[in-house]
């Protein structure tokens, strides 16, 4: 394969994983307020399409290793754009890691909190026995 071809192809997977790696922090920062406001069906799409991301990240990554391990031994003169997008790309993922455990810390406090809310619930109905006999509250006065 010629070098600029192969250089090419590169950048073009390059750029492509970087678009996905901001789309993907883009569905972190939804996910984030889906957590906070407790919207469990918005919630449950974006985490689908999260999961979509990175089935596509996985298989950029599978056809850039070996495209960049022929590049790299390669005696051509290296194209100094390619480190640079894969700086950037870098930098996202280290963005997307440090919003995945942000939600992820959120998300355990909500369920903290739910838990927390349904085992008050059960301590109020503890003393309701759906079987037990109500008596009845009015006073009979005619006589």
């Amino acid at each position: 394969m010629q070098p600029n071809l192969l250089a090419k192809r590169i950048r073009e997977n390059l750029l492509s994983q970087k678009e996905k790696l901001q789309n993907y922090l883009a569905i972190l920062e939804m996910e984030e307020s889906d957590i906070k406001s407790q919207d469990a069906d918005r919630l449950i799409r974006h985490i689908e399409a999260e999961k979509n991301i990175i089935d596509e990240l996985n298989s950029f990554k599978k056809i850039l290793d070996p495209l960049e391990v022929i590049y790299s031994n390669s005696p051509y003169k290296k194209d100094s754009a390619i480190a640079e997008l894969k700086n950037g790309i870098k930098k996202l993922s280290t963005q997307v890691a440090i919003k995945s455990e942000k939600n992820k810390e959120i998300l355990d406090t909500v369920i903290k909190g739910v838990k927390l809310n349904l085992k008050n619930k059960q301590k109020l109905n503890v003393g309701v026995n759906s079987y037990k006999r109500v008596e009845s509250h009015y006073i009979d006065i005619s006589g």
